[in-house]
This record gives C-alpha cells, structure tokens and sequence, in this order.
C-alpha cells in the first residue's frame, strides 16, 4: 500500500509503524530544514527494520501536493488540531491526496483546540466517524486522545470514480480499443 503522513513532526511515528508493517511507500512530510534533517535521520537510524521506501518531502499544508506524490491508499495525521487557519488547508491537501477509496485515520489529544473546525470543514467532503475507546486495542487506549476516520462521501467517490471510468474510456478509444 501507499501511505501519507502529514504534519510528521520530527518522528514520523505513524509513517514508520506503516513501513514496519509492510507499506510498499511511504511519504513522511512536515515542513521546516531542522524538522526535514531530524525526519532524515530517524529513517537512517530505523532502516533496518523499515520495509518499501520511506521518503521525506518538506510540505506545508495549503501548498501543491504534487511533491507528495498522491494518490495514496492511507493517509495519517496525528496531534493536528491546534491552528484553526490549518484545518481549510489541511482538508484540502487530503482531498487532493486521496482515491475513491482512501482511508483516513486522525488523531489528536490534548492538542484539539480546532478540531470542531476541522470537522466542519471535512463533513462537507468526508463521512468522519468517531472511533469509540471500546474499539481500540485495550493496550493503547487514553483517555486523552480520540481517532478519526475519514473516508470520502460516496457521491464525490462516485462521481471521481465516473470521471475516471470515463476517460479510461476516452484514452482506450483512441489507443484502438474498445
């Protein structure tokens, strides 16, 4: 699978746990040259036990995501929900990011002064599910913390997925297709 951690921080914690666990890809992206050198060694330092590639790209949400290199299978954020003015382009840059069936997985605790705010802006494009704690494995389970899961609405899933099937189309007809 191909995954997407935004926002990274100097860890990349989730990124990695997805290459340990077998991703074929993955993108770890924060933004800033001491964050991009600490992303940098950490993978040096965990690569013998990193499966696929890990790749870092220094991103700032709101920006292009075509150095991202989307579209990706998974895509995680975690601790996020902390400047409202991110949340508009941190949607955005998930959107852009995604296929039909792509599954988002955030999460957040202590930091969540915005997370109402990135919830109106991802009901509009996303169906966004709460994880309940009873769902969580009991070893990882705080009461400080909360996950989400975003997966597009079927209407924008089926209508990219129309669009998709159309030009398909299109492209095998004038290769000589049918």
């Amino acid at each position: 699978s191909r995954c997407l951690e935004l926002g990274s921080g100097s860890q990349a914690l989730p990124g990695l746990v997805a290459s340990v666990l077998g991703a074929k890809e993955v993108v770890v992206s924060d933004t800033g040259k001491d964050i991009v050198t600490l992303l940098n060694k950490n993978i040096k330092e965990n690569a013998s036990i990193l499966q696929g590639s890990v790749r870092v790209v220094d991103y700032f949400w709101g920006k292009d995501t075509k150095p991202l290199g989307g579209p990706f299978d998974f895509i995680f954020v975690a601790e996020f929900g902390y400047i409202d003015e991110a949340m508009k382009p941190l949607v955005d840059c998930i959107r852009e990011c995604m296929h039909p069936s792509t599954v988002v997985l955030c999460s957040y605790g202590r930091n969540n002064r915005s997370i109402d705010l990135f919830k109106s802006y991802a009901d509009n494009f996303f169906d966004v599910q709460d994880v309940e704690t009873d769902e969580w494995h009991p070893l990882y389970v705080d009461p400080e913390c909360s996950v989400l899961i975003l997966k597009k609405k079927e209407v924008e899933a089926e209508f990219q997925e129309g669009v998709r099937l159309k030009t398909r189309s299109r492209t095998s007809r004038l290769n000589g297709q049918s």
